[in-house]
């Protein structure tokens, strides 16, 4: 489990990523609300950038969401996907998977909501599923990355249970409120339902992601302000 938090405090991070997110978008103006969808899209903002620091190696990430994070709409499909392709053993391939929820409840009940997400990954619904979403990321890194040779390779991770997924990582992500909170315990409990599904528990490495002061946080960060 990884335990985000700033320390002493989080305004280093904050104005990190204010920069970041100049050199990408407007920000909002004064008085525009920042809403469900930009406070979520927000938190995939933070998510990948974290990631970008090399705590999850890889060679392509997909993340509609946190590309641009201030519109106000949620792209569908996975939050945050990360590619690692070995370059001499097509068997250590890795795909990342990356859910991530914000919330500025204490309780931390909506990171019951990363267990939902994942369900989906082998659920009924074949539009929503691990391999119509890996088809979906190989035809991008076919046409769009010119890279046939790993789109063929991503596809070969397609499985049909979630026990036979050994280059899958999940990475359910919980951003939330830093002070009043219990993180740990309630990560664990979604581990536990996210194995429930057949994954190996070895395979899951929840995020924590802690911040004072978060959702009057991310307001000021959309709004560019310290």
């Amino acid at each position: 489990m990884e335990l985000w938090t700033g320390n002493p405090h989080c305004q280093a991070a904050h104005d990190a990523l204010v920069g970041i997110l100049a050199k990408t978008s407007p920000f909002l103006p004064p008085g525009v609300p920042l809403g469900n969808r930009r406070q979520g899209n927000i938190g995939e903002f933070m998510a990948y950038h974290l990631a970008r620091t090399g705590v999850l190696q890889h060679h392509f990430a997909f993340a509609m969401n946190a590309f641009n994070p201030l519109q106000d709409i949620s792209q569908p499909g996975l939050d945050v996907t990360y590619l690692y392709f070995d370059q001499t053993d097509p068997r250590l391939d890795l795909m990342y998977v990356q859910e991530v929820k914000a919330t500025g409840q204490l309780d931390l009940a909506y990171a019951d909501k990363l267990t939902t997400d994942y369900s989906k990954l082998f659920g009924e619904d074949g539009f929503l599923t691990l391999n119509t979403r890996i088809q979906g990321l190989s035809m991008q890194m076919e046409l769009a990355q010119s890279r046939p040779d790993l789109a063929e390779r991503l596809i070969n991770l397609s499985e049909t249970r979630a026990q036979n997924c050994l280059q899958v990582r999940l990475v359910p992500t919980l951003i939330h409120e830093r002070i009043g909170t219990a993180p740990v315990p309630k990560l664990v409990a979604v581990k536990s339902a996210i194995t429930a599904f057949g994954w190996d528990p070895n395979h899951i490495a929840p995020w924590s992601i802690a911040m004072e002061d978060l959702l009057a946080r991310l307001s000021r960060i959309a709004q560019g302000l310290a």
